[in-house]
């Protein structure tokens, strides 16, 4: 005859262990929430794109609006950036995080570059020097007395 009290011990046992394994099986997933300070796309992304990716790219390239970044995405936001100029032409798909650029590649298949619509990603503005415009201030003042 079977003892049934060390039957039920053994299926209790069984029951725990199985409990255990799923239980760690099932660990949090990293969250993909956004953080305070990338919830809102930067207003001034294609300023960090045209700083941040080399000229002989960006230069006349087009852009496209920042989408909220998916699947196996770096950073946050993705724009995608459209360049005539060889040997760099093509499609590039640039990530943005806490208002830096993390990373820029030739774009795939899951950044849907192709499909975006493109705007002209406008050229950073010359440095304006104050002594240059201080001289021309002066310049342009009459010299003339009365007397």
């Amino acid at each position: 005859m079977r003892n049934w009290r060390y039957g039920s011990t053994k299926y209790f046992l069984l029951t725990i262990l199985l409990a255990g394994l799923t239980a760690a099986c099932s660990g949090t997933l990293p969250s993909t929430e956004l953080t305070p300070s990338s919830a809102v796309p930067p207003d001034d992304y294609r300023k960090i794109i045209n700083s941040g990716i080399p000229a002989t790219i960006a230069k006349q390239a087009q852009v496209s609006e920042l989408q909220k970044t998916a699947g196996a995405q770096l950073g946050d936001w993705v724009a995608c950036l459209k360049s005539d100029n060889k040997p760099n032409d093509g499609l590039f798909a640039v990530f943005i995080e806490n208002g830096k650029i993390v990373d820029f590649r030739r774009s795939v298949v899951t950044d849907h570059c192709e499909s975006a619509i493109y705007s002209p990603l406008a050229p950073p503005a010359p440095p304006v020097k104050e002594s240059s415009m201080h001289l021309k201030r002066k310049q342009a003042r009459p010299t003339s007395k009365t007397d």
